[in-house]
């Protein structure tokens, strides 16, 4: 995909080596398995705005750039200040007077920002702006929050100086004044009295509505379809638009599963004789030290979920050399299910402490630092439980989690995911509970205008705890333990914890999975009626969960990693910048 780059100095002049980096960063800020396209790079009123590797989709007017797709924008959309519309992008809009940074309703994409006394960066890539910065500091909150939970924390990036925006957030820098102005919309829940029947057409129209707005020119975009209720509501929006290619993707083997996504999205392709298209993403003989540095150049260390993606990014690479502009995604902003215990919602929403996963209880052995758990993690006077559930899921979910999986995939296709436009998100925010719930109201919806196919309830792609025992990946992972890198980073005790807990020569399955197995066997047998029943306790609280040492060695070998990628970069650019300051002298 493409990555945004806007720089600004406070004196207004930019020196010629700006242009010149942006340039290098075409290459560097891609997987080295594509040839990225030509940047676009534009310079004007003081100002260097860039496009890394673009696409056909994103739009570029004046020094004014969009990522990602806006939906009916009005024809000024480039101008700041000028009306902020709906879909789901990251903007940069600047004028000689003040420059302007947009972020979606949900912050589907990610913009990074520095802020100092003499010049002014974003990008949606915090590696751009390390390497224009020609340092480097660690964020240890982000370390923490890696090594609990697989990502980098709300607002946090690898590098302490540099922030993400928030969702709904326009960012102003005047540029006389040389002062930054946030406006944040903040998430609120105001459930409207009102008849299921009412609620059901509002939401249906206002996915209707998006969907017809959609400009898009469907012969370079693909649908994935999985068995899931999501892109098979994008399936029924779009069943009608000429071109869309329908792909899945995922084991060989899962095909024949009759529970898996990959069965049954075959199913749906063949109930309505689509153009569809199943990709295999066995890992087969690739080299996973190869991988990974595609892994890492593409997400930048901001997830730690490889399962998809053991190909070797051989489906987004053929992607790319077909000329496809992006796909369209199904992430929409119905939460989980029912639950009952507000204790309960932070650990079904990934943002957990080390110390409160059951093994790691007595997490001071570790000596790690405990990740800041900011404000939006408690529960607000007056708010309910489904509110807290559903407003973690926005707030943090959305823009730290799927935001970091989205990126990984934007390396080679634009994404845009249309159930979290706006006018959808505002209509889920004033839903009843009972209807956001489990996504009833959306697969009241849907399941009326579906074919009795079932929802798939495996999915088909490879099994991550699984994936880190192999003989390989253990074997690099207890080798990058041993370096100076990790003694910088992880403290001596988690490096011994881990090196005790780590089998080169294979490992049974984690105890947890051999759990959870046990428990869905006995879950079968019990009545359904007796499950809800069991369910629905509000005595009931999930028990604390079991953290894979194996998971856990995955993400601190992704710390190093990106560590030492960053120091890496920082050297190329203090040796990029001596040599042009070399040539300006003589």
């Amino acid at each position: 995909m493409s990555r945004a780059i806007y720089i600004c100095t406070r004196q207004g002049r930019l020196a010629d080596v700006y242009r010149q980096k942006a340039e290098f960063l075409n290459r560097q800020l891609t997987p080295d398995n594509i040839e990225p396209n030509a940047p676009v790079i534009v310079e004007r009123d003081g100002l260097l705005a860039a496009v890394i590797n673009p696409v056909e989709s994103v739009q570029v007017k004046a020094q004014s750039i969009c990522l990602g797709n806006m939906i009916a924008p009005g024809s000024d959309w480039w101008r700041p200040g000028s009306a902020k519309p709906d879909g789901t992008y990251a903007i940069f809009r600047s004028s000689a007077e003040q420059l302007e940074i947009l972020t979606d309703v949900l912050a589907s994409r990610t913009v990074w920002y520095i802020h100092t006394g003499e010049i002014f960066i974003a990008a949606t890539s915090q590696r751009a702006i390390i390497y224009l910065l020609e340092d480097f500091e660690p964020n240890e909150d982000a370390v923490a929050w890696m090594l609990a939970n697989g990502t980098l924390g709300p607002g946090n990036s690898w590098d302490r100086r540099i922030r993400a925006l928030e969702a709904d957030s326009a960012l102003v820098l005047d540029r006389r004044s040389w002062k930054v102005e946030i406006a944040k919309r903040p998430v609120a829940f105001r459930p409207q009295k009102a008849t299921s029947r009412w609620f059901k057409r509002q939401l249906l129209e206002a996915i209707e509505e998006v969907f017809a707005n959609l400009d898009l020119d469907y012969s370079k975009w693909v649908l994935p379809l999985s068995g899931g209720i999501d892109s098979r509501a994008i399936l029924l929006m779009l069943r009608e638009v000429e071109g869309l290619e329908h792909v899945t993707w995922g084991l060989g083997s899962s095909r024949a599963d009759r529970r898996s996504d990959a069965y049954i999205a075959g199913q749906l392709a063949a109930h309505f004789d689509l153009d569809h298209r199943f990709l295999e993403t066995d890992a087969r003989d690739v080299s996973f030290e190869r991988f990974f540095d595609h892994f890492l150049v593409a997400g930048e260390g901001r997830s730690a979920n490889i399962a998809g993606y053991m190909d070797d990014f051989r489906i987004w690479k053929l992607f790319f050399e077909e000329g496809k502009s992006g796909v369209i995604r199904g992430d929409n902003p119905f939460s989980y299910s029912r639950i009952i215990r507000s204790v309960d919602v932070r650990k079904k929403m990934g943002a957990m402490r080390l110390s409160e996963y059951k093994n790691l209880r007595k997490y001071e052995m570790l000596s790690l630092k405990t990740q800041v758990m900011g404000s939006m993690f408690s529960r607000q006077p007056g708010e309910s439980v489904a509110a807290f559930r559903d407003r973690l899921y926005q707030q943090y979910e959305i823009p730290t989690s799927l935001a970091a999986l989205n990126e990984i995939k934007c390396s080679f296709v634009e994404v845009i995911n249309p159930l979290l436009s706006r006018k959808i998100v505002d209509l889920v925010r004033i839903l009843p509970a009972r209807l956001r719930t489990e996504k009833r109201l959306f697969k009241e919806i849907f399941g009326e205008m579906s074919p009795p196919i079932p929802l798939a309830e495996k999915i088909a792609i490879e099994n991550q705890a699984q994936l880190l025992r192999q003989h390989r990946i253990a074997q690099s992972m207890l080798a990058e333990f041993k370096g100076t890198t990790a003694t910088q980073l992880l403290s001596g005790e988690l490096l011994q914890y881990l090196k005790h807990q780590i089998k080169i020569n294979g490992d049974p399955p984690a105890r947890q999975e051999k759990e959870n197995a046990v428990k869905a066997r006995i879950k079968r047998k019990i009545p359904l009626k007796l499950r809800k029943t069991i369910k629905n306790n509000p005595f009931r609280s999930s028990p604390a969960p079991l953290m894979d040492n194996y998971l856990l060695a995955f993400r601190a070998f992704i710390v190093c990693k990106t560590a030492q990628l960053f120091d890496h970069d920082v050297k190329r650019a203090r040796a990029f910048s001596r040599k042009n300051s070399r040539g300006r002298d003589k």
